[in-house]
């Protein structure tokens, strides 16, 4: 079994909160945020000598979700292709997570 370097026990547990949450364009929205958050909180709490591996990758895709959040004043939104996008970053965020060995909390 890994052993986990960094853990969102807290953060992790409302990101899936969220994802079992009905579906909705404001929960994509709301997903989005707490994927943000979770990364954010990972970043601010990066070991010396993770900072190099790890840092410009979690920047990076927090840009990256930021230009992807659904505007929802936009009236021509499709629910299927955000939940795809959505599904799409959600599998980046997992996979980055645990190649870092971060544990998510569920």
């Amino acid at each position: 079994m890994a052993e986990w370097k960094y853990k969102l026990e807290y953060q992790g547990k409302l990101l899936r909160k969220y994802i079992n949450k009905e579906q909705t364009m404001e929960n994509i929205v709301a997903i989005y945020n707490q994927m943000m958050f979770c990364l954010k909180k990972w970043k601010a709490v990066l070991k010396k000598e993770d900072k190099e591996d790890w840092e410009y990758d979690i920047e990076t895709m927090i840009d990256d979700l930021q230009c992807a959040i659904p505007d929802l004043a936009d009236e021509e939104l499709c629910y299927e292709d955000e939940e795809e996008n959505l599904n799409y970053y959600l599998r980046d965020f997992y996979d980055m997570c645990d190649s870092a060995r971060v544990w998510v909390g569920v």
